[in-house]
């Protein structure tokens, strides 16, 4: 077995670097990273529990969807690490390993940085991140972030993590996070539990999150013509749907008689204040967006040559005979 002269009596389970893409999605499957973490405490963003279980359970690993954020994060990595390490003088390491927790297999954990002791042995973790939006750190680490280095921390047994972030691609900030053992329990709690859930292909609850709902979107394609019998249970729910879009519709128009009166006592002000303070704004604002029918007219083959068709599956509520 792989031994990490940083943390000698980690359990090392491969050596990133020598992994290629399919090893590492089939890795991935595997277990639990730290990424996952806050998908399964349900407080990530961009992940739910249901989503990941697919993922996890899927025959073949699921290539993740690489966004400009995400290609610009693994850019940056390296630099701001080097400027992290310029800037407070701190032994700095890239971990090339992948480790998995002593006590419970499914936890793995793979390391943006680990921050050194005079001997050479580490006594950190250093997560490194990139932020389009300060102001989701106005308060510190966001919580998707905090289960994350909790996760590692438990995995490694270090007991303090220091996130550092590139805010709007011109600020860095770096946060210290201290290991929290009531937290790192009951995180692992849920870990077991939804690994359990993996293992034996029991689904979660569904949740209104944005990535359930894309992730049934994608996994299920259409059987041309196929009809099945729907259950009461599924009926009372599209009964619920319903009652739930005539509410969003009288919120909209609550919304609307709001913004009217808003904008009635504006008048002709652009901006309105309260103590003088600035409370609100009606500026004008242009925008600029493609004339695609002009574009068809006078150039129909330039419009050809640019148009990209796309498939989705449309949802449709049908009144109930």
């Amino acid at each position: 077995m792989t031994e990490c002269p940083y943390l000698p009596e980690a359990v090392v389970v491969a050596e990133v670097g020598k992994q290629s893409r399919e090893e590492w999605l089939r890795t991935r499957q595997q277990g639990i990273g730290g990424s996952d973490a806050a998908a399964i405490l349900g407080v990530s963003p961009w992940t739910s529990a249901y989503s990941l279980w697919l993922d996890k359970t899927a025959e073949n690993p699921l290539p993740s969807e690489e966004t400009a954020a995400m290609r610009f994060g693994t850019l940056m990595e390296a630099p701001i690490r080097q400027t992290y390490r310029e800037l407070t003088g701190d032994n700095v390491v890239e971990p090339r390993y992948s480790y998995q927790h002593p006590e419970f297999p499914f936890m793995y954990a793979n390391l943006d940085g680990l921050i050194l002791d005079q001997d050479g042995f580490a006594q950190a973790v250093l997560e490194v991140k990139t932020a389009a939006n300060p102001y989701a750190w106005a308060k510190g680490v966001p919580a998707y972030y905090v289960a994350q280095v909790q996760h590692y921390m438990a995995v490694t047994n270090l007991d303090r993590a220091v996130v550092v972030v590139l805010l709007a691609g011109e600020d860095i900030q770096w946060y210290e996070v201290p290991a929290d053992k009531d937290y790192q329990a009951a995180l692992i709690k849920a870990e077991g539990e939804f690994w359990q859930s993996v293992q034996d292909r029991t689904e979660p609850s569904l949740d209104g999150s944005k990535a359930t709902h894309e992730a049934i979107r994608k996994t299920w394609t259409a059987d041309s013509g196929k009809a099945t019998d729907l259950s009461a249970e599924v009926l009372a729910v599209i009964e619920q749907r319903k009652e739930v879009t005539e509410r969003i519709a009288e919120l909209e128009a609550e919304k609307r008689e709001c913004e009217a009166y808003v904008m009635k006592a504006l008048e002709d002000a652009e901006v309105g204040t309260f103590d003088g303070r600035t409370i609100v704004t009606w500026k004008e604002q242009t925008t600029n967006r493609l004339d695609t029918k002009a574009l068809k007219e006078a150039h129909p083959d330039l419009a050809a040559e640019f148009t990209k068709a796309s498939t989705s599956r449309v949802l449709r509520i049908k009144e109930a005979k």
